[in-house]
């Protein structure tokens, strides 16, 4: 798509001291800078382009695994032909699960590793879609600092939706260049499991992120 992506997301947690359940207050900001893509299927959006201010309740982590529901309201930045409303309102949850095995991205860490994350997530944004994807990663670390390492990536909906039903794998490396800050290069050879795509069944992709988080 030739586009940069920006997610960010501040969060308060409150821990009551005898539930099963966190209650958090959540502001969410998702854009991208070139907004719209004609693929021949006539104007398509890449994000959201808005401030989504919510309020959820979460589970705590236990053995990998938790899972969120929140409620709240998006504010659009950028309008689309499609939906011209300033504001709206925003359901999404999901479960999660991620679990590492050997020298994962952290200080004095020197060999092998394996790691592997699964989320379903539900957002009333895409049509009430529910989307499901994995991602496993293996490769070698070296100094605590950087990591080469090979991806196997697959997401599904269920809308069926060309763009979600997809299945990548390639090599790429990962590098923490602060304690809070990580750089990462992909180089993905994507498959769509569905027809529909404009692009053909394969394609190909150098994703570059930057992942910057803290928590007090």
């Amino acid at each position: 798509w030739h586009d940069a992506f920006a997610y960010a997301q501040i969060k308060t947690e409150w821990k009551a001291p005898r539930l099963p359940l966190h209650l958090y207050l959540s502001a969410r900001f998702l854009g991208d800078a070139r907004g719209q893509l004609d693929a021949g299927l006539g104007p398509q959006f890449l994000s959201e382009r808005s401030l989504i201010l919510g309020v959820g309740v979460s589970t705590p982590v236990k053995h990998g695994l938790s899972a969120w529901f929140e409620a709240g309201e998006m504010l659009r930045y950028r309008q689309t032909p499609a939906d011209a409303s300033r504001m709206k309102p925003d359901y999404r949850g999901g479960i999660s699960y991620a679990k590492g095995f050997g020298n994962l991205l952290r200080p004095e860490s020197h060999g092998p590793f394996y790691e592997f994350t699964a989320d379903g997530v539900f957002a009333s944004q895409f049509q009430n879609d529910m989307l499901a994807y994995s991602q496993h990663r293996a490769g070698y670390t070296w100094g605590g600092r950087v990591q080469a390492l090979w991806n196997w990536h697959a997401t599904i909906d269920s809308k069926l939706q060309y763009w979600a039903n997809i299945a990548e794998t390639g090599p790429g490396i990962r590098v923490r260049v602060a304690a809070p800050l990580t750089v990462s290069v992909n180089f993905l050879r994507g498959l769509y499991l569905r027809g529909g795509s404009p692009y053909g069944a394969n394609y190909d992709e150098i994703r570059v992120g930057l992942w910057y988080a803290v928590t007090k």
